[in-house]
């Protein structure tokens, strides 16, 4: 009896290990058959980050723009303000 079911172990695995291996053998052939699909979908998405990588510099180059004329806008409200508290208080001083 433990014979049989040692038996019946070991045969259990090799019918594993061959349905393995003829699985393997069978993917290969799916790989194969969509290889050229897939070189095509990997240089689609190379171009697409490229084209992505060009847009961020450009990007990174009008964020830049825009930071030095918000800098720019601020001296100017900062001086205006200082203009209308100087014109505040000489209306106070004048009153």
């Amino acid at each position: 009896m433990i014979s049989a079911i040692g038996g019946a172990f070991v045969t259990g695995i090799f019918g594993l290990l061959l349905q393995k291996l003829k699985n393997n053998g069978s993917n290969e052939g799916i790989y194969a058959d969509h290889y050229l699909e897939n070189v095509d979908k990997i240089n689609s998405l190379v171009d697409e980050r490229s084209d992505l990588k060009s847009k961020n510099s450009k990007l990174e180059s009008e964020l830049i723009e825009v930071r030095a004329d918000l800098k720019a806008q601020r001296k100017v409200t900062d001086q205006l303000t200082r203009q209308i508290g100087d014109l505040k208080r000489k209306m106070e001083e004048n009153k």
